[in-house]
């Protein structure tokens, strides 16, 4: 006897082939790309770069996004380091410093837990963190181990704080470690990915370390080439050849600077590793980058998916904008039919020959004889234009990593 639901259930059910679709009509418009991750971006690298950071300078959503990231990610004071370094001995302390160090500590110890004694109306008690200083003849230590370095913490966490300002972590001696990271996170996000070079010389700063900021385009995605020693280079990275496939990161390919180069955009296909090349090697560099795809050698930017939607609502938006302004300044129109002495006189390009009309607030605007305006009276903005607007915007920030909307 026959299933009497096989008809059914062959009508309900899809085969991966039902869903891919190749050919049927309602995939028509979606191509196929079987490029892998790589092969795809190193094609299409420099137009994502130039749409992203065109959004990143003109679309008030992307600016308002930067802020929003930068605020959520490093807060409004930035981050902080606070060091938990311990004893690991027992000793005697000699210098006067760490004396004066242990002691202030221990004294603002002392009030916080006053203070929170009185807060709680409890008695209070204060138990010494260290035990009293004298001359120690008899060699007693007075730290034990385990007990919090004071100290060492201390001037790890001042002399941090002293680097960070501009004038020592960054080798332009302009921006603070606080701006740094906000634009090496902003620039990753626009980019793809983002370069640190850390510089490690006694001539940069007292420190003998500084940071160098390099954008994305300075390490060159053409630079592609089979190396002698086996090591393959990917898109201006030099990869390590192992027995296992492609191994770690060794060298990294920057464009040589050259005079002048600002004025210019910096995209070349040099195709190979040249004299056009500066090889840094792999320990002095940071490659700041979120990879989404295991192959990948260098990630898409961040907002790639959401540059249509940000386009073309960008674009809609002015649209609305532009027709409510003409609807606002529009008044009237004149015109005469009758003969071409009594036309009202039009205000015409002398370059061009062409009529032109420019909107004014109040405006009466003359036609020329024999010229009829028909009126196109769509109301902008649309009376959807609000909702359909919030609709993309969610849409939009699904495709911004850490957007709030």
């Amino acid at each position: 006897m026959k299933n009497p639901f096989r008809w059914l259930k062959e009508k309900l059910s899809r085969s991966y082939k039902d869903i891919a679709g190749v050919g049927v009509s309602y995939n028509k418009d979606w191509a196929l790309n079987t490029q892998s991750e790589d092969a795809d971006l190193w094609q299409s690298a420099y137009a994502l770069t130039a749409r992203t950071r065109d959004l990143a300078r003109t679309n008030p959503t992307f600016i308002r996004y930067r802020e929003l990231i930068w605020g959520s990610v490093f807060g409004e004071a930035g981050t902080m380091l606070r060091m938990k370094v311990k004893e690991q001995e027992d000793r005697v302390i000699h210098t006067p410093q760490e004396k004066s160090a242990i002691l202030a500590h221990d004294e603002r110890r002392r009030r916080v837990f006053e203070w929170a004694a009185q807060k709680d109306g409890r008695e209070y008690t204060h138990a010494p963190l260290y035990r009293g200083f004298g001359n120690n003849g008899n060699r007693v230590a007075q730290i034990k181990v385990g007990e919090p370095d004071v100290f060492a913490n201390q001037l790890i966490e001042r002399k941090w704080k002293e680097w960070q300002r501009a004038q020592y972590c960054d080798v332009r001696g302009t921006r603070t470690y606080s701006q740094i990271r906000q634009l090496r996170l902003w620039s990753a996000i626009r980019d793809g990915d983002f370069f640190i070079r850390m510089i490690r010389s006694p001539k940069v700063n007292k420190f003998g370390f500084a940071l160098q900021l390099i954008n994305a385009e300075w390490v060159d995605r053409f630079a592609n080439a089979k190396l002698a020693n086996g090591n393959e280079v990917r898109m201006g990275i030099e990869y390590e050849f192992t027995e296992f496939g492609t191994g770690k990161p060794v060298a990294y390919y920057f464009i040589k600077r050259q005079p002048n180069d600002w004025q210019f955009s910096v995209q070349k296909a040099f195709g190979s590793v040249g004299p056009l090349h500066d090889r840094v090697d792999a320990r002095d560099i940071i490659h700041y980058a979120r990879p989404v795809d295991a192959d990948a050698t260098r990630p898409a930017p961040w907002v790639a998916s959401a540059i249509p939607t940000a386009r073309q609502l960008d674009q809609y938006a002015i649209a609305e904008v532009v027709a409510a302004r003409s609807q606002a300044c529009k008044v009237g129109w004149l015109s005469s039919t009758v003969v071409p002495e009594g036309g009202v006189p039009t205000n015409v390009d002398p370059r061009t020959g062409v009529p032109r009309q420019e909107l004014t607030p109040g405006s009466i605007v003359g036609l020329p004889w024999g010229v009829e305006y028909t009126e196109s009276d769509p109301k902008h903005p649309n009376g959807n234009f609000e909702a359909f607007r919030k609709a993309q915007l969610r849409h939009q920030a699904a495709g911004m990593p850490g957007a709030a909307y």
